[in-house]
């Protein structure tokens, strides 16, 4: 994966535990969109990156839901 021109080895999240952390489908009512965000997670290595996708995420769906707040905070937490 390259970021900025450089190559780096994305530091892959495999577990994020669905019954603590998700995304709600009130919030992304497609599954195939939650799934396709939920992959994206998984190839987070870098705060940079986090913060490209969470506000990806916002311009596309608006504000997120403290629910979905908390599965950026917990990858965050990994990094």
């Amino acid at each position: 994966m390259q970021l900025n021109g450089k190559q780096v080895q994305p530091r892959i999240l495999s577990h994020i535990d669905p019954n603590r952390l998700m995304i709600s489908e009130t919030y992304i009512p497609h599954y195939q969109q939650r799934l396709a965000i939920y992959e994206q997670l998984t190839q987070i290595s870098n705060l940079e990156a986090l913060t490209q996708l969470k506000t990806s995420i916002q311009d596309r769906y608006g504000k997120l839901p403290t629910q979905v707040d908390k599965v950026f905070k917990y990858i965050k937490s990994k990094l």
